[in-house]
């Protein structure tokens, strides 16, 4: 008997030293704000024998095979139904997936934790074949397994979140337009666990292409391989990095612009109606059905402002904004809310318009006066329609100097509950979503004679305008 089990444990030595070993590598990308960045392409070399590799977006994972250790039997790739790994990863609050499909109809994606309890879970109509794009919101931090169902296929990856958000939940987000590379997941490439192998991520900053930091290592496991650009990769006042636009839940088209760490709409929200279907019927300066209730989800439009409704956009009070009927006291929690943006955005809260505020003013190019005096208003408001002011830094004085960061604010004014267009052309107030009490909530003030921003705490029955934060 004895003999034969060391001849059973020789024969499982023997065949364990033959088993290919999958190493499964996922890139994602950084700035040095901590920022994801869109890696248009990586180039992957192996120093030990000699070879490099391109993927491309939206491509970020590669698989290699060697010939030590135990078989990865989770790295396989499924060609018919595949989940591509979330990026970035690890998130906070939210995360992107790409879902690539084989075949047209239903496919069912279920979150769980790690202990298996499921999370969230939807089933979605894929109406074509190909790419389709998930937002994963996480409300909690820790690991995550995601997995995709069709017609008795399925693909699984597991997510790291390092911040928890305000929900669990999976959004569809749309179809993703055709690619004109080919996918590449597994190298046919000779490797072995411990080959020495270099990463580089590649993207398009301001008009040129950047690499960043190399990562060279040894490689002996699967892992998930962070790269990092120095600076901000996308300048102030340029698009969003792979996201010029942005379209809301009824087709409206929004661009969008970089400041800093952040990632804001270049205009005022449009929509007439609510994703949860809240938003009442508005008002306008000429109609007479205005309601005058914090809690009735609102929005009005100036008809007679000289502004193309493109450009102004409406006003909302914030119950409206926020997308609710809630009669309840919301408190700072209730930061991070989508509101009525689009899906992946939010309605900013203070605090975060105070992060841009900060860092504007920690900005020469930003200033107009004293560094840190908060002289910032001009670098925010558009270059036109202002009424004229004698106010050196205000908006309204040499318009072709406002607009550094490309935010472009327009005075719309605000709607007042004595049913008036108040401080048109004069004017530019945003909500946050900072609840103060219940009835008042925080809000963002530019007027076209005032150097700098104000904050102030409004009635929620106001009428002011919305701009969305990615999140």
């Amino acid at each position: 008997m004895k003999r034969n089990i060391l001849i059973t444990a020789l024969i499982l030595a023997i065949c364990g030293s033959a088993v290919t070993q999958t190493i499964s590598l996922t890139f994602t990308a950084q700035d040095a704000y901590g920022q994801y960045v869109q890696p248009e392409r990586v180039v992957i070399t192996n120093h030990t024998r000699d070879w490099q590799e391109t993927i491309y977006w939206p491509d970020t994972s590669f698989t290699m095979r060697g010939t030590t250790g135990l078989d990865d039997f989770g790295a396989l790739d499924n060609a018919a139904l595949q989940l591509f790994q979330n990026n970035p990863n690890p998130f906070r609050g939210a995360t992107d997936v790409m879902l690539s499909v084989a075949e047209k109809g239903t496919v069912t994606i279920e979150m769980a934790d790690i202990n298996g309890r499921i999370l969230g879970k939807g089933k979605y109509s894929l109406p074509q074949t190909g790419l389709h794009s998930f937002r994963v919101r996480v409300a909690t931090p820790g690991i995550y397994v995601l997995t995709a169902r069709q017609n008795k296929k399925s693909s699984t990856i597991k997510m790291v979140c390092k911040e928890g958000g305000t929900s669990n939940a999976i959004d569809y987000v749309g179809e993703v337009s055709a690619v004109s590379y080919t996918l590449k997941s597994t190298t046919t490439n000779p490797f072995e666990v411990g080959d020495e192998m270099e990463y580089v991520a590649y993207t398009v900053a301001d008009g040129a292409e950047v690499g960043s930091v190399p990562v060279t290592q040894v490689q002996t496991e699967s892992q998930t391989v962070v790269l990092m650009f120095t600076g901000a990769v996308a300048g102030d006042s340029l698009p969003c990095l792979g996201m010029a636009t942005v379209t809301d839940h009824e087709g409206n088209v929004y661009n969008t612009v970089r400041i800093g760490t952040q990632c804001w709409t270049r205009e005022n929200m449009r929509c007439t109606t609510s994703p949860n279907g809240y938003l009442s019927l508005g008002c306008t300066d000429t109609s007479s059905n205005y309601n005058s209730s914090n809690y009735v989800p609102y929005y009005y439009d100036h008809t007679q402002s000289n502004m193309p409704f493109e450009v102004r956009g409406l006003l909302y009070n914030w119950a409206g904004a926020m997308d609710t009927i809630s009669t309840d006291y919301i408190t700072e929690s209730f930061s991070g809310r989508r509101g009525i943006c689009p899906v992946g955005w939010h309605v900013p809260s203070q605090a975060e318009w105070d992060t841009l505020g900060i860092y504007l003013a920690s900005h020469n190019e930003y200033q107009c006066g004293a560094l840190g005096h908060y002289y910032i208003a001009k670098s925010l408001a558009a270059q036109n329609y202002w009424d004229t002011t004698g106010c050196s830094c205000g908006p309204g004085n040499d318009l072709t100097s406002n607009n550094a960061t490309g935010f472009t604010a327009v005075p719309t004014g605000c709607y007042f509950w004595i049913t008036v267009f108040n401080y048109s052309n004069r004017g530019a107030y945003f909500w946050a979503s900072t609840s103060r009490s219940d009835v008042l909530a925080g809000n963002i003030i530019m007027t076209y004679d005032y150097s700098t921003l104000g904050m102030g705490d409004p009635t929620k029955d106001r009428g002011l305008a919305v701009r969305c934060l990615r999140d």
